[in-house]
């Protein structure tokens, strides 16, 4: 049996505001990163890196030094076939091309180094970079290796800049400000009686909409045979993912709430 995994990294920033221009769609498109026939599977984890004031919980006005997410599944016999770590966020005119990373065994990774990084200019200016982590993470120790809690920090980003009242200073850009990090691992193991493929497709587009028109964008995955009563799964990245907005606010999803304002979303099909 051959189980079908496809991983997508997309960053799509909604301003939420009229703009005296069409709808907007700026970056890289989606395209074929890398692929995976293991028997084995995918995890990935990830977290923003901004946090919102009770003086307005629409905008992300808070950079944070780091913060985490949690890995859990990988069996104990497993090895690491691969491992990619993105980072991204709002600036101007600017690209972070170093992240800090610390395993959940303890060891510190720091200023990994970006292999390619993306910049756009819409709404006052976004980056995004992508490292192959698999050398620095083979060698991780300590008995947890690959499940618990995984932590990605230093990563400079513009925050919304709010007065005193708790209101934009820019209403054009503020919505729009974010940062995030997210990191997928590949793994294959002797206990694992399943051959999976594993697709990684990297991108990174920002999206932003006025009263007419939908900032929309499209793209298609493919170049995999899917078996006959097979089963795959889908995650995807999406950032600037503003909580109470949304109609039902994002965060009401009862199976999978937008706890943060990056979000990430796992989809299971058969």
């Amino acid at each position: 049996m051959i189980s079908k995994t496809c991983l997508l990294w997309a960053v799509l920033g909604f301003a939420l505001l009229p703009l005296p221009a069409h709808a907007l769609v700026e970056g890289e498109p989606h395209a074929l990163y890398q692929s995976h026939r293991i028997f084995g599977a995918a995890v990935v984890t990830g977290n923003s890196l901004m946090t919102a004031s009770a003086s307005n919980p629409l905008v992300n006005s808070g950079l944070l030094p780091r913060s985490a997410g949690d890995v859990r599944g990988i069996p104990f016999d497993a090895e690491l076939v691969a491992a990619y770590l993105f980072w991204t966020g709002s600036i101007a005119g600017r690209v972070d091309r170093t992240a800090d990373l610390r395993a959940p065994g303890g060891e510190n990774f720091n200023d990994v180094g970006a292999d390619r990084c993306v910049q756009v200019a819409a709404l006052g200016g976004a980056f995004y970079c992508r490292a192959d982590v698999t050398a620095r993470l083979r060698g991780a120790p300590g008995p947890q290796r690959w499940n618990g809690r995984w932590e990605v920090g230093d990563v400079q980003a513009e925050p919304g800049a709010l007065d005193q009242f708790g209101q934009c200073i820019d209403p054009m850009t503020c919505q729009g400000k974010y940062a995030a990090w997210s990191l997928v691992l590949v793994y294959e193991s002797p206990s694992e009686r399943v051959l999976r493929d594993v697709f990684i497709h990297d991108g990174f587009r920002i999206l932003d909409e006025i009263n007419r028109t939908a900032g929309i964008d499209s793209f298609n995955i493919g170049g995999f045979d899917y078996p006959a009563n097979g089963s795959a799964s889908l995650s995807f990245f999406a950032l600037e993912g503003d909580a109470l907005l949304g109609v039902p606010p994002q965060d009401t999803d009862p199976v999978s709430p937008c706890a943060t304002t990056s979000a990430l979303k796992l989809v299971e099909w058969v």
